[in-house]
């Protein structure tokens, strides 16, 4: 077989996908043909059968109609041919769960085939899928837009704040009613987004959500403008780092991803544990590292003192930063309030995660009388004064606010409360206590004041949400668009 051949049958095998005219694959392919698909979020490349090649197609042309394919380049030689391409297409049909839009996107491609006996027996295909993503709206711009200023701890959506009604329609949920805050993140020098993805255990979709799911969610989240994504070695034993790096790889995103590590009193321990968690998000340097250990005061069991933070954990996580590997370091302030806040003040981190919600607001706001759980003394302001970025964990009190006991099938089953009740089950009979907040028309939901709570409060500066599914985050986004909550209803919140 020639080499012009080659290419003609290369050349038709590009337009057999344009125009889903795959009834007779025998015609080019042989019978044990492999596709290979680089970037794909199934570890980095998927293979595929000539049958499930075909379903491929299929799934493609059920959304998009009008292809057209353009061949720009071939080179062949030998047994192979490489061809670079150009499709323009219509998304008219749902595609990754997105509905409809109607927009018209063009992306590029090369695909190298090699022949065998007059057939093609094997596929590598590279394309970007970043840009048709941001096409269709999947993946938005993320043009760092600031915050809005003011110095007060939560920025009031006055006296009266809308209450939305029902699910938005596909458009409207790519061009939100309030775009998303990016929040200057302490003394970093970078912004931050409002809400934060929060890849842990709690929800569990990054780490048992299937690859489909997992994509779509990242995707869906920086469409939205969604801009820091955070995960640990401990979250799933790696599967969530892994996970998540799979991801990265195939939307190539501009996005900021923070990890976390536990410290067993080695520090050079650290520094493995580091290149552990960037093999498995295949990267070769990370935003944020974080300590992952409670903090806790001298002599108590179950975490690391802030002499031992301060003095070992510190000093070589600064080294990592002088090595490149790290552009920033933090910790998760979880414990005992007085040494997080020993550790606030002396460590030198330039970041903190902390517990706020509506369950417990004293990271942002005085104890009310009678309060009953762990008192934070309002350390997220105190970080925030101090110039480290603040990151709002357990939002929503691992799930407690949605007022159910029932957890989502992915969702971590047995979890147990941070700075709250002593179970889940009195985190959830506490919900009632918060029912003034819907009975009197201020959200549709605790989960709607939940996320309105921590996205507009001025010294939060990202607040990290834990979906289990597309549609939890979808609501979590709702709900953000409804911008803040008025100052009758924060202080039903806060006393």
């Amino acid at each position: 077989m020639s080499l012009d051949r080659k290419k003609d049958s290369s050349r038709r095998a590009i337009q057999m996908w344009a125009s889903d005219n795959t009834d007779k694959p025998g015609d080019l392919f042989a019978p044990n043909y492999i596709n290979h698909q680089e970037s794909d979020v199934e570890g980095g490349v998927s293979s595929r059968s000539l049958e499930d090649w075909r379903e491929l197609v299929g799934g493609y042309h059920r959304g998009f109609s009008d292809s057209a394919v353009t061949v720009s380049m071939q080179i062949a030689e030998g047994d192979r041919v490489a061809t670079r391409w150009e499709i323009t297409a219509t998304q008219t049909g749902d595609y990754m769960g997105l509905a409809p839009t109607n927009e018209t996107v063009t992306w590029t491609g090369v695909s190298i085939d090699r022949f065998d006996n007059g057939k093609i027996v094997e596929s590598w295909v590279d394309w970007d899928k970043y840009r048709l993503f941001r096409g269709i709206g999947l993946v938005g711009h993320l043009d760092g837009r600031d915050s809005a200023p003011g110095g007060r701890p939560f920025r009031s959506g006055g006296p009266t704040a809308p209450v939305g009604a029902g699910k938005t329609t596909a458009m409207q949920d790519r061009r939100p009613r309030e775009a998303m805050r990016q929040v200057p993140f302490g003394r970093t020098g970078v912004k931050v987004s409002a809400l934060g993805f929060g890849c842990g255990t709690v929800g569990g979709l990054i780490i048992r959500g299937s690859a489909a799911e997992r994509e779509r969610a990242v995707a869906r989240a920086l469409e939205r403008g969604i801009t820091y994504f955070d995960t640990a070695a401990s979250y799933g034993d790696g599967l969530s780092e892994t996970h998540l790096g799979q991801v990265w790889k195939a939307l190539r995103p501009k996005a900021l991803i923070g990890t976390k590590f536990r410290f067993g009193g080695n520090e050079a321990a650290i520094a493995a544990s580091l290149d552990s968690s960037l093999q498995r998000l295949q990267m070769d340097s990370v935003d944020l590292f974080q300590l992952h250990n409670p903090i806790v005061d001298a002599g108590s069991a179950g975490g690391l003192d802030a002499d031992t933070v301060v003095d070992r954990v510190a000093p070589a996580l600064r080294k990592l930063q002088e090595s490149g590997k790290v552009r920033f370091i933090g910790f998760t302030g979880v414990g005992d309030p007085s040494a997080i806040a020993d550790v606030v003040d002396r460590a030198g981190f330039d970041t903190a995660q902390l517990v706020v919600n509506l369950i417990n607001p004293t990271g942002v706001a005085p104890a009310a009388a009678g309060f009953e759980g762990r008192d934070y003394d309002r350390l997220v302001n105190r970080a925030a004064g101090r110039g480290l970025g603040t990151i709002g964990i357990r939002i929503m009190a691992g799930g407690a606010l949605s007022g159910r006991l029932e957890r989502h099938a992915i969702a971590s089953p047995n979890l147990k409360p941070i700075g709250s009740g002593p179970t889940y089950a009195e985190d959830v009979a506490r919900t009632k206590q918060l029912a003034p907040i819907v009975d009197r028309g201020f959200a549709s939901s605790l989960i709607e004041a939940s996320v309105r709570f921590v996205a507009f409060t001025e010294t939060l500066h990202t607040a990290l949400l834990g979906c289990s599914s597309l549609d939890q985050l979808d609501t979590a986004l709702d709900a953000f668009d409804k911008g803040p909550l008025p100052e009758e209803a924060l202080r039903l919140v806060t006393g």
